[in-house]
């Protein structure tokens, strides 16, 4: 009986991204959309998918959740979240929560690792020089390391800075055509809330908030919930932080959540989320539908424990 009381009081969320492989999350043709068929159909089979805010208030109020309790959500606005995601989702009745990044939408901005890795994928040069390090491009390897190496480097800058850099590592690789587009526009994020989804905030333009000062995080939060809210007509109550570890939010930005009105945050820091979990760090296992089955499985052991 304790057990099955236990497993009635936390939670499980998965977190993905794109359905389909991107410029910078590669993968084989087909491969995102199959995987992510077969993964959702074995969650609502083997789990019971609830809706995230709902199970959330529930646990936090100390009432108990059906069992093996899952809460599914999706990062950033990735197109084919809307016509890829929404689909199999509506088919199987599952609910699903969106993080969205007001910018994209908006068309103010691009989700800079994409357009880094198509600049990358597309160069015509062999290799460059950058703040003091050498980037090969000679082959598909060479090119993966650098955007890689790329990424980290690029990853942990403050807004402002990250576009100087990028302006000169986008110079270095030289002309290439414009990245195309893969996020949702407005109307889809409203025909999302039109379909009953759940809209939540990922930040206005994806910074890294521990790398921003204390007031630039709570200006960020505050605006990306007063732009979410006008635009899609839904309470905005949730932040998950962009790339959501440790080290990619701090103290500051905890507090800054607060005082900018949410009552949850989400990381993808891995776990079970309890009664006594913080309320703005909610834990999340994040997942990728190329990998299909056996990356699912590697998740549900949170709620399937051995013992």
């Amino acid at each position: 009986m304790r057990r099955t009381d236990e497993r009635a009081s936390r939670l499980l969320v998965l977190g993905w991204h794109n359905v389909d492989g991107t410029w910078n999350f590669p993968a084989k043709p087909g491969a995102g959309r199959r995987g992510m068929a077969r993964q959702l159909t074995a969650l609502s089979k083997l789990a019971s998918v609830v809706p995230l805010t709902w199970a959330l208030e529930r646990l936090h109020n100390g009432v108990k959740l059906p069992p093996r309790a899952v809460a599914l959500t999706f990062d950033d606005g990735y197109a084919d979240t809307l016509t890829l995601a929404v689909p199999l989702l509506e088919r199987l009745r599952l609910p699903a929560t969106l993080f969205l990044v007001p910018e994209f939408p908006s068309r103010t901005a691009r989700p800079w690792w994409e357009n880094l890795a198509f600049a990358v994928t597309k160069a015509t040069t062999a290799g460059f020089e950058w703040e003091g390090a050498s980037y090969s491009l000679v082959d598909t390897p060479a090119r993966s390391n650098a955007l890689s190496r790329l990424t980290r480097s690029l990853q942990f800058r403050p807004g402002a800075a990250r576009r100087v850099a990028m302006t000169e590592v986008l110079e270095r690789l030289g002309p290439t055509p414009p990245a195309p587009e893969l996020m949702m526009d407005w109307d889809g994020a409203r025909e999302l809330a039109r379909r009953g989804f759940d809209i939540q905030s990922h930040t206005m333009a994806h910074a890294v908030l521990a790398q921003e000062t204390a007031k630039e995080q709570q200006r960020d939060l505050r605006m990306a919930r007063e732009a979410l809210e006008r635009e899609t007509g839904t309470e905005i109550t949730s932040i998950a932080y962009p790339h959501g570890t440790a080290a990619h939010y701090d103290a500051a930005t905890l507090e800054s959540a607060r005082a900018a009105g949410y009552r949850w945050g989400i990381t993808t820091r891995e776990g079970f989320t309890c009664a006594d979990t913080p309320r703005l760090e909610v834990r999340r296992c994040v997942i990728y539908p190329e990998r299909g089955i056996a990356d699912l499985l590697a998740q549900l052991r949170y709620v399937f424990p051995r013992g």
